[in-house]
C-alpha cells in the first residue's frame, strides 16, 4: 500500500503556505487486514500502540491485504521504538477518542504530537533550522522558524509545520534529520548567502529550499519507520 505523504502548497500574494503532514505507515497500518483486532475497532477499546495501528478496519475501509499492509502488521512492534514517545502516546490517546481506520483517528495522531514537548533533541533540531531559515521580520506572514511544530493550519498565510516530522522519530532519526535536511535546504548547496533570511514566493527563506527541507525530512521519516515492502522501490 502507497505511503502517505501530503505535500499541499497554497500561494498567498508572495508567500506560499507549505503544510508537510508525513503520515507515513499509517495507511499500511490502519486498513491491515492480515488479523483480527482482540481489544475491539471502537472508541472504547484498551488499545495498545501496536494494537490501534494495526486494528482490523471496519467494512467502509477494508481493503486487500498487501505485502507493505502485512509487513507492517507483523512487524509494527520492531518498528515502534523509531517513533517518539509523544507519537506512541498520539496514536493510544487517538484510538480511544476515535475508531481506528477513520479519518479523525489519522489526523488526530499529528496535531496531538505537535502539542507535546518537544525533547531536548528535537529543540536543537529547530534551532539549528532557525539559525540558517529565520522568520522574516514584519512581512505580515507567518514565518518558517517559529512555527516550525505547528500543526495548526489557521496559522496564517506564510510556512508552517516543516519540523513536525522531527516530532514523530525518536532522537537518533531527529538528529538525522537535522544532519541531513538543514544543508538540503540551501537553494545555493548548504551555505546562506545575500538577503536578510526572509520568507518569499516559491517556499523560500533567502538562501533556504523550505521545500526542500520537507521532502527530505518526509523521506528519512519514511525509510527509517516502516519495513522494507512499505519503501517506494519495495525493499
Amino acid at each position: 500500500m502507497a505511503i502517505l505523504l501530503r505535500l499541499a502548497a497554497v500561494r498567498t500574494r508572495r508567500s506560499i503556505t507549505v503544510v508537510v503532514m508525513a503520515l507515513t505507515g499509517l495507511a499500511a497500518w490502519a486498513c491491515s487486514t492480515s488479523k483480527s483486532m482482540e481489544e475491539g475497532n471502537s472508541p472504547a477499546g484498551d488499545y495498545t500502540y501496536c494494537g490501534a495501528l494495526t486494528a482490523t478496519c471496519n467494512a467502509s475501509y477494508t481493503g486487500t491485504p498487501t505485502g507493505c499492509s502485512e509487513a507492517a502488521d507483523d512487524q509494527c512492534s520492531t518498528f515502534q521504538p523509531t517513533r517518539s514517545q509523544a507519537f506512541q502516546d498520539a496514536v493510544i490517546s487517538c484510538a480511544k477518542r476515535f475508531s481506528p481506520c477513520t479519518l479523525p483517528f489519522v489526523e488526530c495522531i499529528p496535531a496531538q504530537t505537535a502539542s507535546a514537548t518537544p525533547t531536548t533533541v528535537q529543540a536543537k533540531v529547530k534551532a539549528d533550522f532557525c539559525a540558517v531559515c529565520p522568520d522574516k521580520a514584519g512581512s505580515g506572514t507567518v514565518g518558517p522558524c517559529s512555527t516550525f511544530f505547528s500543526n495548526d493550519a489557521d496559522a496564517g498565510p506564510g510556512v508552517y509545520g516543516l519540523g513536525v516530522p522531527v516530532l514523530k522519530v525518536n532522537d537518533t532519526i531527529a538528529t538525522e534529520i537535522g544532519l541531513k535536511c538543514i544543508g538540503v535546504a540551501f537553494s545555493d548547496g548548504g551555505i546562506v548567502s545575500g538577503g536578510d533570511g526572509g520568507s518569499d514566493a516559491g517556499g523560500s527563506s533567502g538562501g533556504c529550499d523550505l521545500f526542500a527541507f520537507g521532502v527530505c525530512a518526509n523521506t528519512v521519516v519514511q525509510a527509517r519507520t516502516t519495513p522494507a515492502a512499505c519503501q517506494p522501490d519495495g525493499g
